[in-house]
This record gives C-alpha cells, structure tokens and sequence, in this order.
C-alpha cells in the first residue's frame, strides 16, 4: 500500500470526490458508485452534500449502510436485462 501525504492530498483531490469509487470490469464504463465514508455523526463538505443530493454519491457511516446501498446500487443498474442476471452476479462477486 502506497503512503501519502495527508497535506499534499487535499491539494491534488478535487473537493467533493468520495473516498471510494467502486465499479467493476463487468459494468460499462459509465457505471460507477461513489461512496463517502464518514465517521457516525460526520457532516459532509457542502460538495459533498451536493453531489448526494444529484445522486451521484452516497453517503456512509455503518459497514451495515454501506452494504445496503451497494446492493441497491447494483440492483437499479439500467443495464441489467432481468432480476435473475443481478441475483447471479451478486452471488459471483459473494464468491470472489
């Protein structure tokens, strides 16, 4: 694992940007979650915020809610041809 800077972080990060960016290879390219980790009772920035309230992010402060919003995530892809194909690739990344 790489260190970093904790200073030079903020400088280089675009404010707003999650703290994990999850996909997958068998997504399409545009196809992506952000996900913001927060401590319980963390505040997000206001870039944050904002791009929560577009949908583009979610926001995050249990492992159990994290869960819970990958799971939603993958099942509301548009790209998924039937309830059965999600079901089964669910269960594939289950197994590694």
């Amino acid at each position: 694992m790489l260190q970093t800077n904790l200073a030079k972080a903020r400088v280089i990060a675009s404010k707003g940007v999650p703290d994990l960016i999850i996909t997958h290879d068998k997504w399409p390219a545009y196809a992506w979650l952000g996900m913001e980790i927060k401590k319980p009772g963390g505040k997000p920035t206001p870039e944050q915020a904002a791009l929560a309230a577009r949908k583009r992010i979610v926001i995050v402060d249990d492992v159990f809610v994290a869960l819970d919003e990958y799971h939603r995530f993958i099942r509301n892809m548009t790209f998924w041809q039937d309830q059965k194909v999600c079901d089964d690739f669910v269960r594939s990344l289950a197994r590694g």
